[in-house]
């Protein structure tokens, strides 16, 4: 595990930050014959760190591919005195009595997996001083939601 590193907040444009992070699994999914939406134009800038975000995106866009066979991942972000950013997938969803541990150091349910990622998420968001929340549903697939401070 890396050593965690402290936050270095500056103007981040969030739209060529998200783009950037997806970029990095766009030819993963493309490979799985997924698609990927963006709708993030116009989102505006914030104050972040942008390595450690773009980490956070990427742990989630990871983890979307690969839990989607088949379908699209969207990702989006809003928001006015708060960015609000979207992850979503048409994958295997989370099943409910997982859907409380998610965001556990360690905790996972595939067998290559560290249980790293999403506890990541969760402390990198929570750094930044906003929240994450997860909705899931079996056979249909997962939606993340980052809301973040703009400053």
């Amino acid at each position: 595990m890396r050593a965690l590193r402290r936050l270095s907040p500056r103007e981040t444009d969030v739209a060529a930050l998200l783009e950037e992070a997806v970029r990095v699994v766009e030819s993963r999914a493309r490979e799985k014959g997924l698609d990927i939406r963006r709708d993030f134009d116009g989102v505006g800038g914030a104050v972040l760190d942008p390595d450690q975000m773009k980490q956070a995106l990427l742990n989630l866009l990871k983890n979307a591919v690969e839990a989607t066979e088949r379908g699209t991942i969207t990702v989006t972000a809003s928001g006015g005195q708060r960015v609000e950013i979207v992850v979503s997938d048409t994958g295997y969803g989370i099943p409910p009595e997982n859907l409380s541990r998610i965001f556990d150091l360690y905790f996972t349910t595939r067998p290559e997996g560290t249980g790293l990622g999403l506890s990541q998420v969760h402390r990198i968001v929570a750094e930044h001083g906003g929240q994450v929340h997860v909705e899931s549903e079996v056979g249909k697939g997962t939606r993340f939601t980052m809301a973040l401070p703009r400053s």
